[in-house]
């Protein structure tokens, strides 16, 4: 639910070090906001993703979500010609810090990026949650019905009952043995540290 925005993290190969961080707006009319950053590492993002909240409108307008961009573009010579996309989770449920309304503009922002028949889908469910009630399971079967550009990340495997039938199935999902669900890029199981 922290993931309020799209955010396009565009590396590229070249000779020289270069980056270049711009809010792209939804509104056309607009012209994109650059933000000058030089010598960027990982301890910036947090600086940077706060000023594209201002520029965005998000926390002043009480807006919980923007069809607005958060492009970063990385040019160097060690660079893998890649490009990630960071999207808010979808959800089902209006909160007092996520609405219907935020629900809409994820779901369309969500949608428009799954569509691209160049993207790679990563689809994470937790095991906490029975696998009938994920959603994006859904999604994933309306835009990739052939399961040929997703690729399943399985989280929170500890929350499962030991010898439940969630158990089974997840397991099974993991050996990508689950009919339904049966991905041409497998899927995989990613345990956190647990706070203790």
């Amino acid at each position: 639910i922290c993931t309020r925005f799209a955010t396009e993290l565009v590396l590229r190969q070249a000779r020289q070090t270069r980056v270049d961080v711009s809010v792209r707006f939804d509104d056309k009319s607009k012209a994109p906001k650059a933000f000058q950053k030089t010598g960027f590492n990982e301890d910036d993002l947090p600086g940077i993703i706060k000023e594209a909240k201002a520029c965005m409108g998000i926390a002043a307008t009480g807006k919980d979500f923007s069809r607005d961009v958060l492009r970063l573009e990385i040019e160097g010579p060690n660079m893998y010609p890649l490009t990630l996309v960071d999207l808010p989770g979808i959800f089902h449920v209006s909160t007092d810090q996520q609405s219907e309304p935020g629900r809409e503009t994820v779901n369309r922002i969500v949608e428009s990026y799954m569509k691209k028949k160049n993207s790679i889908i990563l689809v994470v469910i937790p095991a906490s949650n029975q696998l009938a009630n994920n959603y994006a399971l859904k999604v994933v079967m309306q835009v990739d019905p052939k399961r040929k550009r997703t690729l399943g990340v399985i989280t929170k495997p500890d929350c499962t009952r030991p010898g439940s039938s969630d158990e089974r199935k997840y397991i099974q999902l993991a050996k990508n043995q689950e009919t339904t669900h049966k991905l041409k890029l497998g899927w995989h199981v990613l345990r956190n540290r647990s706070e203790d």
